[in-house]
């Protein structure tokens, strides 16, 4: 069965459209393909990409497409959520519903009620900032579906490298020891250093 989608509806429903009877394997690749769509009638989009066939059984061996939409639409829910503020667990639900083959990346958002808004906010751009750059390269047949493209290792080592391009070095203030108050001896005969003229053992050496 192959993944399809009606652009009118936003139906996600599977189809067959190649009769395979009987043991046997086919490498098949779809582009540009359509199907009628179940629900409502209209023509909707096979998604392109490359499947094997192997005993009436259909995988996807790539699919640049599928991996284009997931990533925009991801990308559009971490705008909505940046726009609105959302909390985590409400990005996580919408991840899940819209983009569940992405919903590790919600992982990487702090989820203590510690972590500042702000915190969550630098996040989601560092995440939107590595999808927008690979989302035009994907278009542009850079970066194809054959090609292992594990955003949330590339998310991981660019976070890493932010924070040891921009770590502070921050050294532990080591407390201040009481210094002992060093003061020259006086004779005591000499007169006190108060001021009043009088001796000094007379005076404060008491």
């Amino acid at each position: 069965m192959f993944p399809s989608v009606c652009d009118s509806c936003g139906n996600i429903f599977s189809t067959n459209i190649i009769g395979m009877s009987g043991a046997g394997s086919a490498t098949i690749v779809m582009k540009g393909n359509k199907t009628n769509c179940p629900k409502c009638g209209n023509m909707a989009r096979i998604l392109d990409g490359t499947y094997e066939m192997v005993n009436n059984i259909i995988n996807i061996i790539s699919s640049p497409q599928r991996q284009f939409e997931e990533l925009k639409t991801f990308s559009e829910i971490l705008k909505e959520a940046q726009k609105n503020g959302f909390s985590v667990d409400e990005i996580a639900i919408k991840t899940k519903k819209q983009t569940p083959g992405l919903s590790s990346l919600v992982d990487l958002l702090p989820k203590s009620r510690d972590e500042k808004r702000s915190d969550i906010q630098f996040w989601i751009n560092i995440i939107l900032t590595i999808i927008l750059f690979i989302l035009p390269r994907m278009l542009d047949g850079e970066v194809t579906g054959t090609q292992n493209i594990n955003t949330e290792q590339i998310i991981n080592t660019t976070i890493n490298n932010y924070y040891d391009n921009n770590e502070e070095s921050i050294k532990p203030i080591e407390p201040v020891r009481n210094q002992p108050t060093i003061k020259n001896k006086i004779g005591r005969n000499e007169k006190c250093p108060c001021g009043s003229g009088i001796k000094y053992k007379k005076c404060h050496s008491k």
